[in-house]
């Protein structure tokens, strides 16, 4: 698949916003994915696991290495559909600017397309977590509520879904934003010494301090520093996110969550499901595998009337077996298990499932079905044993623990 990066590099410089110190950046082409930042001497890659602080900014850090501020450089590559770069930091943090100032450079160094993996993280069925809410999308598609006591600025709406006209007209302008009262507070911790009226959006009880570009650009920047914080996740983001009270700590916290149940699609076939598992029509119950990792698998399995187990279980009323749902979250834990073992392994063992317990059958499941199967490992080890879930719709349909182990074929 086609990957985006830049046509050439470019330089940007000036000020940072909370240290005050003179900064200069180099942001270059990558072939590779994601975002890497080079300084003192250490390579950090651009993802959450790297973040150091979420006081006011996001930092990324390495060793005793960090670099401060990183959001507005990555929500302006993500807004510009840009995932790779390489970022050279000279000083402690990245130039206070908006995100408009980089994008601006983005669009000037150009494009540069090349083959490589892309592996989107999507959302398979609407989750709370924490205060926001996640639900499927085909594209990333953000919204921010935000809500303050003071009459003039007491319920703020924004959002929409990215793509790079909607984000150089509508988020990237939007400044930061400081009450006036915490200036003073901030410049004692070490923040804010850096910020202007060109790039800060001031604030006191009365008003606004000086004019804001857009009547909700507080809310608009917060989606741009959400965005920045979102694409840490490394890869193209496919999902709507409501994002009340959005701020850098919820959104880390979004993060971490969301990356244990959302996926990284993949797009394994029934020809790849037939080299882990030795199971053949009518009996293989997994079509297609969409996310793998380590600890967890999801698959799917398409239902038709014409699977055999409908033509015989309640004929007039056909559902699925709950028996064989199980069975397909076994079968999809298989092919975890034997992903773990390399192909001359797999030819000398066999998966055997030997406890099943704390069945749950929540909803029938029914022709036309789309059975959604994700099964996690709870314990490793010789026996190892696993949580299966099987979805319909986003509903919860059934839900089991499985044990298995490898056994020699005999």
């Amino acid at each position: 698949m086609k990957r985006k990066t830049l046509a050439k590099e470019f330089e940007h410089w000036g000020v940072g916003v909370h240290t005050g110190e003179e900064v200069r950046v180099r942001v270059r082409p990558r072939r590779a994915p994601g975002v890497v930042f080079l300084a003192g001497g250490e390579e950090i890659p651009g993802t959450w696991e790297h973040v150091v602080s979420t006081d006011r900014r996001t930092a990324l850090g390495k060793g005793e290495v960090v670099v401060n501020t990183v959001e507005h450089l990555i929500a302006a590559l993500a807004g510009m559909g840009f995932l790779d770069a390489e970022v050279e930091v000279e000083g402690p943090e990245l130039p206070g600017t908006r995100a408009l100032e980089f994008a601006e450079k983005i669009a000037e160094a150009g494009v540069e397309e090349y083959e490589a993996e892309v592996r989107p993280w999507e959302a398979l069925w609407p989750s709370q977590v924490g205060p926001y809410r996640v639900w499927p999308l085909d594209r990333l598609g953000l919204w921010v509520s935000l809500r303050f006591k003071e009459p003039f600025m007491a319920s703020l709406d924004f959002g929409g879904v990215i793509d790079e006209d909607f984000f150089l007209k509508e988020v990237a302008p939007a400044r930061t934003f400081a009450w006036l009262r915490e200036v003073e507070e901030l410049r004692a911790w070490g923040l804010g010494r850096g910020g202007d009226e060109k790039s800060v959006l001031l604030i006191d009880e009365k008003g606004y301090y000086n004019e804001p570009l857009f009547p909700d650009e507080i809310a608009r920047h917060k989606l741009q520093d959400l965005l920045g914080d979102l694409y840490l996740l490394g890869d193209h983001l496919r999902f709507g996110l409501w994002a009340p009270r959005a701020g850098h700590t919820l959104n880390l916290e979004f993060l971490k969550e969301f990356s244990d149940f959302g996926i990284r699609r993949v797009d394994k076939d029934v020809r790849w499901v037939m080299g882990r598992l030795p199971h053949r029509y009518p009996f293989l119950l997994v079509d297609r595998v969409i996310h793998e990792s380590e600890e967890r698998v999801v698959a799917v399995k398409n239902l038709t009337f014409n699977e055999e187990f409908f033509q015989g279980h309640f004929p007039g009323e056909p559902v699925m077996p709950g028996v064989l749902q199980v069975e397909a979250m076994a079968q999809a834990g298989g092919a975890l298990m034997m992903g773990r073992l390399s192909p001359e392994e797999r030819e000398k063992f066999l998966t055997f499932f030997v406890g099943i317990d704390k069945v749950r059958f929540r909803r029938p499941v029914r022709p036309g079905d789309t059975l959604v199967l994700e099964v996690r490992v709870l314990r490793p080890g010789r026996f190892v044993r696993m949580a299966g879930k099987a979805f319909v719709n986003g509903e919860l349909a059934s839900e089991a623990e499985l044990t298995a182990a490898l056994v020699p074929k005999s």
